[in-house]
């Protein structure tokens, strides 16, 4: 045959050809080759072969040399393309000679295809592995025919024990309604199942869907099972925060209304007190003021839980607030431990929120009581010590047990959020981390001491603050100012309105928000003051604030309230100056805001009553 015939049958052949000369330079190529890389005849013809071929590839010497030296050889090589995506082709090379030059042929088969699905099952077969589940098929007998996953490791049994196993013998039962057998005979039936179950403690959802051949009909099974054990327990997370919320927002509301009659008792048994002569009867009323007084405290620790409480930084006599609650840490600690308390009455007074120190000393007594056994005891002192400065003191407050402490790793992460030494469920470990957080605020120091087997010591130290000079007087003898209340609570509506007009204040009232603006509208004089509450109908406090202050730029504004619904947007007042009450509240307490808030300074007193 001659080369230029061997040449031309090359050109119209339908396979995929090279012709290469004993040097292995390509002298010819087929065109269907041509039309398979995409690339012109003269970048093959006449160049080395291994320039053809793909170098991000490697070199493959061998298998070039391989083809060029053998007949029958077979080789897989990748090819340059156009595309720049290789071509995979397998290789035979045959020899000849052509009008007597040696010459070699390859003919080529395409296998880019075949290498592409072999490399996506070997990266399928690699992520299944990777699974936090398991992967499987069953032909129409529900007998296993493959299996794969990450989740085969906790049943601890090798792959191919599991190969042609049955679904009933794999669960262990032969009840068609058992939901895995059931879903496996749904799918049969070419519906989709689903099944949920445990495996060594691990929760798993499974789905199984018809397994069809290429004509459509179903020859099995093909099922997915994943592990859901963390969303799982994050559901759970989730619905006990949803429980807390809705139960917090309850115990918000109820505090709300139960303030509203407490304001309602405190203010009118004052304004009782002053008309009545027999001493009989202002015991009477010291009384109720007093039942009223620790109603506030409670409603203070619940909305403390609750979270919707609004700080308010106060002078506080801590000897004397750790005596107010003597009795609900002796019920807190039980019969079982001893609790003692050594009580400096000398230790004066802190500047904190009374509610916040009170959740704190609550929580601390409430870890020491855990970290107690049966006999055991737990003190809380108050002491003053030594600043960091001469003749700087601060108020030291320290809760200790002899229980059964931390180790030092155990300490060191103590104050972490979340982290909690007791068991699973019986803390959420925000006890310690929140009271660093509140005595940081307050410009405190919070220090831990604990050795494993012989008991923790948290001490507290807080700034000294100036002790209040005495009782309250208001700075001027009969004012003179308007104010505009709005008070939805009829009852608190009007013990406010008589104990502002007995001071002198000329009053304005109104029910809700869109009265008040109505009233503000009609009333051409000045009004120097709004006291309102933050949670009415309509618009809040707040909102009827900023509207008024629109219409008139010098209103001051005082808020009350026992409950803020939006504790954000309050703050957010707080912080231009506004000024805000809680309830319930004394005569005193409110003449008092009344002042701050139209900008007279005057002495705090001892408002929290300790």
């Amino acid at each position: 045959m001659s080369d230029a015939l061997g040449q031309l049958l090359l050109r119209r052949a339908n396979a995929l050809v090279l012709l290469l000369d004993g040097d292995g330079v390509v002298r010819d190529c087929s065109d269907a080759l041509v039309a398979r890389l995409g690339r012109d005849p003269d970048a093959l013809v006449g160049r080395p072969f291994r320039e053809a071929l793909d170098p991000a590839r490697g070199v493959m010497t061998e298998r070039v040399e391989a083809l060029l030296s053998a007949a029958g050889a077979r080789a897989e090589l990748p090819f340059r393309t156009e595309r720049g995506r290789p071509a995979w082709l397998l290789l035979r090379a045959s020899r000849l000679a052509l009008d007597g030059e040696p010459r070699v042929v390859l003919f080529a088969d395409d296998q880019s295809g075949h290498r592409a699905a072999r490399s996506s099952d070997v990266k399928l077969a690699a992520l299944a592995q990777e699974l936090p589940g398991v992967l499987w098929t069953t032909d129409a007998k529900l007998e296993v025919t493959s299996i794969t996953g990450g989740g085969l490791a906790l049943r601890n049994r090798p792959r191919d024990e599991l190969l042609g196993t049955t679904i009933e013998a794999y669960f262990g039962s032969d009840d068609p309604d058992f939901a895995p057998i059931a879903a496996h005979r749904r799918a049969l039936a070419g519906r989709s199942g689903h099944y949920d179950f445990d495996r060594e403690g691990r929760h798993f959802h499974a789905r199984v869907d018809p397994l069809r051949a290429t004509d459509g009909t179903i020859r099995g099974t093909v099922g997915l099972a994943l592990e859901v054990t963390e969303s799982r327990q994050l559901e759970g997370r989730l619905r006990r925060m949803q429980r807390e919320r809705t139960l917090g927002r309850l115990a918000g509301s109820m505090a709300h209304e139960f303030n509203n009659l407490l304001t309602v008792i405190a203010t009118h048994a004052v304004l009782l007190e002053d008309q009545l002569v027999s001493s009989d009867g202002r015991e009477d009323l010291a009384a109720v003021r007093e039942a009223a007084s620790k109603g506030r405290v409670l409603t203070s620790r619940l909305l403390a839980f609750t979270s919707r409480q609004i700080q308010q930084p106060e002078r506080v006599r801590v000897d004397r607030l750790l005596r107010e609650l003597e009795p609900m840490l002796r019920a807190m600690v039980g019969e079982r431990r001893r609790l003692s308390l050594h009580l400096d009455p000398g230790v004066g007074w802190v500047r904190i929120d009374p509610a916040l120190l009170e959740q704190v000393v609550l929580s601390l007594v409430d870890n020491a009581r855990q970290a107690t056994e049966d006999g055991g005891r737990v003190t809380v002192r108050s002491a003053v010590v030594a600043g960091d400065r001469p003749g700087d003191a601060r108020v030291q407050l320290c809760v200790a047990d002899d229980g059964v402490g931390m180790s030092e790793v155990e300490r060191s992460r103590a104050c972490e959020p979340f982290f909690t030494t007791r068991a699973s469920g019986a803390g959420s470990g925000l006890g310690l981390s929140t009271a660093l957080a509140v005595v940081t605020e307050a410009g405190g120091r919070l220090t831990l001491d604990s050795v494993e087997g012989e008991g923790t010591e948290v001490r507290i130290s807080l700034p000294r603050a100036k002790a209040p000079s005495g009782s309250f007087a208001v700075t001027v003898s009969r004012p003179s100012e308007s104010v505009l209340l709005v008070e939805d609570q009829l009852g608190v509506r009007r013990a406010a309105r008589r104990i502002m007009r007995r001071a002198g204040y000329e009053v304005f009232e109104a029910a809700h928000a869109e009265d008040a603006l109505a009233l503000s509208k009609a009333y051409p004089g000045t009004i120097h003051l709004l006291v309102t509450d933050v949670v009415m109908p309509g618009l809040s406090g707040p909102q009827l604030a900023e509207r008024l202050i629109r219409e008139r730029p010098e209103l001051r504004v005082l808020y009350m309230s026992g409950y803020a619904e939006d504790v954000e947007e309050v703050r957010a007042a707080l912080d231009r100056g506004q000024v805000f009450l809680a309830k319930p509240f004394t005569p005193e307490q409110l003449l008092r805001r009344l002042r701050e808030a139209l900008g007279e300074g005057v002495d705090e007193g001892d408002e929290t009553g300790t």
